[in-house]
């Protein structure tokens, strides 16, 4: 994310903290509601994703809590997966994690390996 997003949304989320300052604003309850979506289906809380931003890491203060680090690298879990291949088979199709050396086998599909990102 470039410094300008950065910004905007570090200025947007001041915003919307500075309205809850005022006991006349009715910024509290909806950033109260947001605050709560995010937690209950991200597992993390606004402060952490816009640390998460800043920091290009993956902050939760709910790891932290739990004895973890605030924040960590985003791919710090890096699986490898392996390559499939895909013969047909008497009923269906079956797939193995290296080409087959038989030569009557069908090859049907090849799906690519590689990393998987993991957040």
């Amino acid at each position: 994310m470039g410094r300008n997003a950065l910004t905007g949304v570090a200025a947007v989320a001041l915003v919307l903290l500075m309205g809850a300052c005022d006991p006349m604003t009715k910024a509290a309850p909806p950033l109260a509601i947001a605050e709560a979506a995010l937690l209950i289906n991200t597992d993390k809380t606004l402060t952490d994703h816009i640390a998460s931003l800043a920091n290009d890491m993956d902050c939760s203060t709910l790891r932290a809590q739990k004895g973890g680090h605030y924040c960590m690298p985003r791919y710090e879990n890096q699986p490898e997966v392996p390559a499939l291949y895909c013969y047909r088979s008497l009923a269906a199709v079956t797939c193995y994690d290296r080409p087959s050396t038989n030569p009557a086998d069908r090859l049907v599909g090849v799906q690519s390996g590689g990393r998987l990102e993991t957040y």
